[in-house]
């Protein structure tokens, strides 16, 4: 009778598997999730807290991009669809994370124990020992990094999911879609916390149809969407316990919209697409923490009024609460920065009779381009944190060039791209031997310091915090440029952004981004704050002391 009715259990699973035709049936039947607390038993996946991914499960769409804040149970809704391709579809999965550590502490932390809980995803899967390469019958499951290239490669698969695609390798991404493109049926997921406007998640945002998500009010029961200014923030400040008084409201009725009944209100939620020139194929979905039921009003406007008073937690409440892309002033040089540097000179051909301690950087890209700064000292102020005023920008086409600005200007220092002309660098650091150095940039600790061969002409900094200092002295007085300063040069500056990331152990940096735009004078006008530091160190005191 046991083999029986083994058989008969088997076969009527099999008749019910092939009638599930939604992802998110598959999940509701076969996803389980932890036990709750003070209980051993794991639930049934259901949609009640997060009703809005019941229809994202349920896209047919090619294309799928989800903008989103923190903790919106996006990636939960990935999970189950990788689940639902490979059991139901019969096909192979692309899941990336930003690096390899992500990737393999994501697939113990996430995959393991989410296949643990289900008995049937247990028999589903034929082993789980290996945490970047998971196979249930002829379907792939492959989890990677999005850093080496070469582990991307050669992944035919009908479906690829990009988890938390800003902080991966942006020219890495149509490599990654690449592996999709010999099937027939195909399907991608592009999830992420955006940060920067025209970046990442939100650049791929705007090419869909970004969908907002609409349900009735329940006092009014007009069709309404929650952004920021359906959030009262009350409270002047962090310390201000009043905070505790905020409130999510209707924009129609301005009737507050409880907490506690947010999953019962939000249940008829549907998603409006607002780019309806857009591509139907190109699906976009946007959701922000208003509609958390776990999270509150008084916790999004404390997080709000941290913002008002430091420019990580601004754009930390922008990004990760509101699920926008967002740039806190002090991230960029704007325009109205530049033009408060402007001074009442103009550039000039020459040094002669300015008795100032001269740097020249210069970067290398399809042009030679350079700057010549005059430093004012003095004795009381770190080395670079002194003020400057900009001589000479422009660009040259050969290196010999070069040799007649250090000849003018009298430079006392210069440092050079190390790359991608090398050897030409190097060349020209040893006609101008004890005065210039190649410089190469570094990802090792986050601070001004500055490693000096002993050996070669050559420096390594840590790129983001000098092109740092740089955004910063043009934001605090410390730069003056002259008032005919190029527009080559104030878009050069204008170009980076600091954008956050999370390095491969976990740690949050910046890096500054030029999102596609020239760039080559920003890095110039690093290289002359670095040549000042470079000077310093290598033995030019009394000559910097002489110009104090």
């Amino acid at each position: 009778m046991g083999f029986y009715s083994d058989f008969a259990e088997g076969l009527s699973s099999n008749v019910v598997r092939r009638g599930i035709t939604s992802c998110s049936e598959y999940a509701n039947r076969y996803r389980m999730i932890k036990p709750k607390k003070g209980s051993v038993i794991p639930t049934n996946f259901d949609f009640k807290y997060y009703p809005w991914i019941k229809e994202m499960h349920d896209s047919t769409a090619t294309r799928n991009v989800g903008q989103k804040s923190a903790q919106m149970a996006y990636t939960e809704l990935i999970l189950n669809w990788s689940f639902f391709k490979m059991d139901i579809k019969k096909e192979s999965v692309l899941y990336v994370l930003p690096t390899d550590d992500n990737a393999g502490d994501f697939s113990a932390s996430r995959f393991d124990p989410a296949i643990e809980c289900s008995p049937h995803l247990t028999d589903l899967f034929s082993d789980t020992k290996n945490k970047g390469h998971k196979r249930a019958g002829i379907a792939n499951l492959y989890i990677r990094g999005s850093r080496a290239k070469n582990k991307l490669i050669s992944i035919p698969v009908e479906n690829v999911a990009i988890d938390e695609l800003d902080q991966m390798v942006q020219a890495h991404i149509d490599l990654i879609w690449e592996r999709m493109s010999g099937q027939f049926n195909k399907q991608s997921w592009s999830i992420s916390t955006p940060t920067v406007g025209g970046y990442g998640i939100n650049k791929m945002f705007t090419h869909t149809t970004e969908e907002h998500l609409f349900f009735p009010c329940p006092h009014c029961s007009r069709s309404i969407e929650l952004g920021f200014d359906n959030l009262e923030i009350c409270g002047e400040n962090q310390d201000d316990l009043d905070y505790l008084r905020s409130r999510i409201f209707c924009g129609e009725c301005k009737v507050t919209l409880t907490q506690e009944d947010k999953f019962e209100y939000l249940a008829p939620c549907k998603f409006v697409p607002q780019n309806t020139e857009a591509d139907p194929d190109n699906r976009g979905f946007y959701v922000n923490q208003l509609y958390s039921s776990t999270i509150s009003a008084a916790e999004l406007a404390l997080a709000y009024l941290k913002g008002k008073e430091d420019d990580d937690a601004e754009r930390e409440f922008y990004n990760s609460k509101m699920g926008l892309p967002h740039v806190p002033s002090s991230y960029q040089v704007a325009q109205e920065d530049l033009d408060a540097c402007k001074g009442k000179f103009t550039l000039v051909e020459n040094a002669h009779g300015l008795d100032k301690f001269i740097t020249l950087g210069i970067d290398i890209g399809s042009k030679i381009d350079y700057e010549v700064d005059a430093w004012d000292l003095d004795a009381y102020t770190e080395i670079n944190e002194n003020k400057f005023r900009l001589l000479k920008e422009g660009s040259v086409d050969h290196f010999e060039e070069l040799d007649d600005i250090m000849s003018s200007f009298g430079v006392h220092y210069a440092v050079i791209d190390a790359n991608p002309e090398r050897r030409a660098s190097l060349a020209f650091c040893k006609r101008h031997a004890g005065r210039a150095r190649m410089c190469f940039y570094g990802k090792e600790k986050m601070d001004r310091d500055v490693t000096i061969s002993e050996t070669e002409p050559t420096v390594s900094v840590n790129r983001a915090t000098w092109m740092n200092l740089v955004v910063q002295k043009f934001k605090n007085g410390k730069t003056s440029i002259p008032a005919n300063v190029s527009l080559d040069y104030q878009n050069h500056i204008k170009a980076n952004v600091k954008i956050v990331k999370v390095d491969s152990n976990g740690n949050v940096i910046f890096v500054y981004d030029n999102l596609g735009q020239a760039d080559h004078r920003m890095h110039a006008r690093t290289y002359s704050e670095i040549a000042l530091k470079c000077a310093w160190l290598g033995g030019m005191n009394e000559d910097i002391q002489d110009k104090v």
